[in-house]
């Protein structure tokens, strides 16, 4: 029973502390945004919570094939630069390693 509890304590704490947020709820919805517009048919990012305190985002998507949920977590994260950037040439777009780790995990998950 110990176990179980250190293994759910993280997440109470992950998503217990908004006021810690790696990047504002703002923001928040301009990485939903992104991530949708961008995603395959028939998958959808739901939520996203990021934390400063544990440096990662986990990012709730929907696979409309079979209604499942599914949570990919990025980690190493310092600041909102390594979730999005902005260039001249695109406008604000996914950084490439928040990218590519959201790819590999749906890739997995599928």
């Amino acid at each position: 029973m110990k176990k179980l509890f250190f293994s759910v304590l993280p997440l109470v704490a992950f998503f217990s502390s908004p006021a810690h947020a790696l990047i504002s709820q703002e923001q928040q919805k301009v990485v939903l945004d992104i991530i949708n517009s961008q995603a395959a048919a028939g998958i959808k990012a739901q939520q996203i919570r990021c934390s400063v305190g544990n440096k990662l985002c986990l990012v709730k998507f929907e696979i409309a094939v079979d209604g499942r949920k599914v949570g990919c977590m990025v980690d190493s994260l310092r600041d909102e630069s390594d979730i999005l950037q902005n260039s001249k040439e695109k406008g604000l777009s996914l950084s490439p390693y928040f990218h590519s780790a959201l790819e590999q995990c749906l890739q997995r998950a599928l």
